[in-house]
């Protein structure tokens, strides 16, 4: 499916927040605390508003809610997109194969779990945060997905894995 040739000229961005949770399946020393859910939190945004609404791809495949009632009297907010779906956890994480990851984003679930060294540089997590949630927005197209979940994937690993590595860097 084609991009859209330049920025969304006609679409109202939306706004968005990103609601973080710690990984509760693992032991965590240094990660669970506000400071770590906000930094998470707007580095999502911020690659968020780069992807949709700077850049007119699909928002992200994760699990939202579109709309909430605020208040005693439980008033419509209807103009921001919560996103729930995004996990921390501390380093080291790894995946299926023992191999350790800085992130990962799961199809199946459509939860991105980022990895944080406590005392890691705040470069290395934001574009492990952009590469992932750039996994998100790929899910969000058809074709991705139904590559992703097939026999297929061998054969587009690559090319799935070295845009998102693209995107990542872009933020530099």
């Amino acid at each position: 499916e084609p991009l859209p040739a330049g920025p969304p000229a006609n679409r109202a961005a939306a706004a968005v927040n990103y609601q973080v949770k710690c990984d509760p399946t693992t032991w965590q020393t240094g990660v669970c605390d506000t400071g770590y859910y906000l930094l998470i939190g707007d580095m999502m945004e911020e690659a968020h508003n780069a992807f949709v609404n700077d850049h007119g791809f699909r928002p992200p495949r994760l699990v939202n809610l579109a709309g909430s009632f605020a208040g005693a009297s439980k008033t419509p907010q209807l103009d921001v997109i919560d996103y729930y779906g995004v996990v921390i956890a501390e380093q080291p994480c790894k995946d299926a194969s023992g191999q350790e990851i800085d992130g990962k984003y799961t199809y199946e679930t459509m939860q991105i779990l980022i990895c944080i060294e406590p005392l890691g540089s705040t470069e290395a997590l934001e574009r492990a945060v952009r590469h992932e949630l750039f996994h998100a927005v790929q899910a969000s197209y058809t074709n991705v997905v139904e590559d992703r979940t097939k026999q297929a994937v061998k054969q587009t690993d690559w090319l799935v894995e070295g845009t998102a590595t693209a995107a990542e860097r872009s933020g530099d």
